[in-house]
C-alpha cells in the first residue's frame, strides 16, 4: 500500500449531519435551477475523493472501472441497478462512463 502524504497521514475528516444537510439544501436549490443534479467535492484524497450529490430526478447510466459510489437516500425513493454494461456512452473522465439519455 502506498504511504499517505505527511499532511494527511493520521488525519481523519468529519462532516456533521447538520453540515451535510445544510450543503444538501444548497445543492437541492442548484439542482432545481439546473438539470436536476448538483454536486460538491468535499475533499480530494490520494486515489479517491468525498463528494456530495443531490439528484431530484433520474440520472444517466454510469459505469466505473476503478472506483465506487456510495448512495444514501435521505428522502423519497431510488432504484439502483447494478451489473451489465453501458452501451454507447461517452467517457466522463476519472475512468467513468455514462450513457446518453
Amino acid at each position: 500500500m502506498d504511504s499517505l502524504p505527511k499532511e494527511i497521514a493520521g488525519h481523519s475528516d468529519h462532516w456533521s449531519p447538520a453540515v451535510l444537510l445544510e450543503r444538501a439544501t444548497t445543492l437541492r436549490e442548484l439542482a432545481r435551477q439546473g438539470d436536476g443534479a448538483a454536486s460538491e467535492t468535499l475533499r480530494e484524497y490520494p486515489g479517491h475523493c468525498a463528494m456530495l450529490l443531490f439528484r431530484s430526478r433520474d440520472g444517466a447510466a454510469e459505469a466505473h472501472e476503478n472506483f465506487a459510489d456510495v448512495f444514501y437516500v435521505l428522502d423519497g425513493h431510488a432504484t439502483l441497478v447494478t451489473g451489465g454494461a453501458v452501451a454507447g456512452g461517452p467517457a466522463l473522465g476519472r475512468e467513468r462512463f455514462a450513457a446518453h439519455r
